[in-house]
């Protein structure tokens, strides 16, 4: 049976903290594979940003579906899953795609582009789409 008792609170909380939960795993995990303390830090600092971004991002998706009557709100443990793994699915396709040019110190508009831009809209979307709930 399912829950009907949503709350915007419970919504926010997954999109928040799950971003940042995603996030900050990616850079740990990372740095313990490949890296030590600095990269730790650094990937840290990096990966804040861009969840802050994420989180203005998937809370816009969810909000746009919702009105297109599309998807419902996520909440509980498809919400949690949802976002910490698109978030995490984010930062390994834009820290480790072969645009990502880490060799280079020039940033590309190319690199944001494919690595960055293009997967925080349509991982997060592609996730919600198929593991959301549907509206009524």
């Amino acid at each position: 049976m399912i829950n009907r008792n949503r709350s915007i609170a419970s919504w926010m909380a997954s999109v928040v903290v799950g971003t940042y939960v995603g996030a900050w795993g990616f850079a740990t995990l990372s740095a313990l594979l490949r890296g030590g303390l600095l990269k730790w830090a650094f990937l840290m600092a990096v990966c804040s940003v861009l969840a802050a971004v994420q989180v203005v991002l998937l809370g816009a998706i969810d909000v746009v579906l919702l009105w297109l009557r599309l998807r419902m709100l996520p909440q509980g443990r498809n919400a949690w899953l949802g976002s910490i793994g698109s978030m995490a699915a984010v930062l390994a396709i834009g820290l480790r795609s072969p645009f990502a040019g880490w060799h280079t110190t020039l940033v590309t508009p190319s690199w944001l582009v494919f690595s960055l831009v293009l997967p925080m809209l349509f991982v997060p979307l592609g996730v919600r789409l198929f593991f959301g709930e549907r509206c009524d």
